[in-house]
C-alpha cells in the first residue's frame, strides 16, 4: 500500500501559513499533537493525549523514562490508524532536552520512523522516514 494513496483524513494545519494536511503528513501531525496535549484536556475524550514536555518538569530517571515510553506507545496505538508503535526516549541532562525515537506501523501502510526533540516549551519533528518493512 502506498502512503500517497492511503486515506489518513484531512485536517487543518495552522502555522506561518494556514493550510491542510492529508496523507501520511496528517497522521504524523496527529501523533505529534497527541504527544503534546495534556491527558484529560480534550473534554470529549479524556484519555486523549500525553504531554511529553511534562517529563522535563519533574525528576527524570530510568524508571520514569521507561514508564513514559510505554505510555507513548499506548497513546499512539489509541489512534485507529495506528496498528503498532515502539518508542525509545533519550534524555540529555546537559541540555535538558529529550529525543524520542518512534516507529509507527499504520493499519494500512508501511512502518515509518519519527524523531522528536522535546524541551520544556516545544515538541519538534526532527526527522521522518518511511521504511520498506
Amino acid at each position: 500500500m502506498s502512503t500517497l494513496t492511503t486515506d489518513y483524513g484531512v485536517d487543518l494545519r495552522i502555522g506561518k501559513v494556514v493550510g491542510t494536511a492529508s496523507g501520511l503528513r496528517n497522521l504524523i501531525d496527529a501523533c505529534v499533537r497527541r504527544l503534546s496535549t495534556s491527558t484529560g484536556s480534550v473534554f470529549w475524550n479524556l484519555e486523549y493525549g500525553y504531554d511529553v514536555r511534562q517529563l522535563l518538569n519533574s525528576e527524570v530517571d530510568v524508571n520514569t523514562l521507561s514508564a513514559s515510553e510505554n505510555i507513548i506507545v499506548n497513546q499512539l496505538q489509541l489512534d485507529e490508524r495506528v496498528d503498532k508503535a515502539t518508542c525509545k526516549i533519550i534524555f540529555n541532562q546537559a541540555t535538558s532536552k529529550m529525543y524520542i525515537y518512534i516507529k509507527i506501523t499504520p493499519v494500512a501502510d508501511k512502518t515509518f520512523s519519527l524523531v522528536l526533540s522535546v524541551d520544556k516549551v516545544t515538541v519538534e519533528i526532527l526527522d521522518t522516514a518511511t521504511n520498506t518493512v
